[in-house]
C-alpha cells in the first residue's frame, strides 16, 4: 500500500499511512525503514518520498501494454524450447501473460502449474492447468502464502519459467513483491530446469526482493534489444543467454 501511495502521490506521511491502515505510527516507521533499506524510497521528516533511482512498482493492469513487442519476442524464443507433453510451472506478471498467449497459440498438450489467476484463466480451456490456491492478492492477480507455497513444493515440473523484474550478473535475480517471492523460489526448487524470461530493460537493473543468484544451470531469455555490454557481462559469468529478435518495425 505504501508503494502504491508513492506511485500516485510521490510522497507519504507516517500519520496518513497509519490512519489509512489502522496501525500505529511506529509500525509504519518500521516499514519505511525496511523499504528504505531495499532502496525503493527515501525517508524524510514525517514520512517518505520516492527514490528516483528505483521508483515504485505499478500494478499488473498498468504494466500490460509496456514493452509488449519485446515480451512477445521473449515468448516466441521460449516456444523453441518447449515440446508437446511438457510439464511446466509459469510465473506471474505481464511477461508470463505473453508467454501464456504463446502457449495457447502454439501448443495442444501441456500441463501448467501457476499461482497467477490471470495465467490460469488464459490457459484453463486449453491444457491441464494447476492453480496453487492460497491467499489472493488482487492488485497483482496472484495467490501467495503458506497454501500456495505448499502446493508449489508438492508438485514436480520439468521446466520452471521465471519472469522476474530484474536480472543482473552481479546482484542476481530480483523482483518487487515480497508475498510472491517464496512461491517463486518453491517453483524453482521443484523443477528440473529454470528458464529466466524477461525483456531487455530488466537486464542489468535492480528490484526490491532478491530471489536467487544467477546460475550457469539456468537459461536466460530476452529480446534482441539487449545492449552488448550486458550480454558480454553474462558471457563472462558463463551464463547461457538467448535473444529473440525484433525487426526494424518492431515486429517479432
Amino acid at each position: 500500500m505504501i508503494l502504491g501511495a508513492l506511485k500516485e502521490k510521490g510522497a507519504v506521511t507516517v500519520t496518513g499511512i497509519a490512519e489509512q491502515c489502522a496501525v500505529s505510527c511506529e509500525t509504519v516507521r518500521r516499514d519505511l525503514i525496511y523499504l528504505e533499506g531495499q532502496g525503493v524510497l527515501r525517508r524524510v521528516f514525517g514520512g517518505a518520498v520516492t527514490n528516483p533511482v528505483h521508483g515504485t512498482f505499478p500494478d499488473l493492469m498498468s504494466r500490460r501494454g509496456s514493452r509488449k513487442i519485446q515480451k512477445e519476442a521473449v515468448a516466441r524464443k521460449l516456444s523453441e524450447l518447449i515440446r508437446e507433453g511438457d510439464v511446466l510451472s509459469l510465473d506471474a506478471g505481464t511477461t508470463a501473460l505473453e508467454i501464456a498467449m504463446m502457449l495457447r497459440t502454439n501448443f495442444r498438450n501441456l500441463t501448467v502449474l501457476t499461482y497467477s489467476l490471470e495465467v490460469f484463466r488464459m490457459l484453463q480451456e486449453h491444457f491441464t492447468v494447476l492453480l496453487t490456491g492460497g491467499e489472493y492478492y488482487a492488485r497483482e492477480g496472484i495467490f501467495h502464502g503458506e497454501i500456495a507455497c505448499k502446493a508449489a513444493s508438492e508438485l514436480h515440473t520439468g521446466m520452471c519459467i521465471l519472469c522476474p523484474s530484474a536480472i543482473d550478473p552481479e546482484s542476481g535475480i530480483e523482483d518487487y513483491l515480497p508475498c510472491a517471492a517464496p512461491v517463486q523460489r518453491a517453483l524453482m526448487l521443484h523443477s528440473d530446469r529454470v528458464i529466466v524470461a524477461a525483456d531487455s530493460a530488466k537486464y542489468g537493473s535492480r528490484a526490491l526482493i532478491r530471489l536467487c543468484d544467477v546460475s550457469p544451470a539456468h537459461l536466460y531469455l530476452t529480446d534482441g534489444e539487449l545492449d552488448r555490454e550486458t550480454a558480454e557481462a553474462f558471457q563472462r559469468k558463463g551464463l547461457t543467454l538467448l535473444q529473440g529478435g525484433c525487426d526494424a518495425e518492431g515486429k517479432v
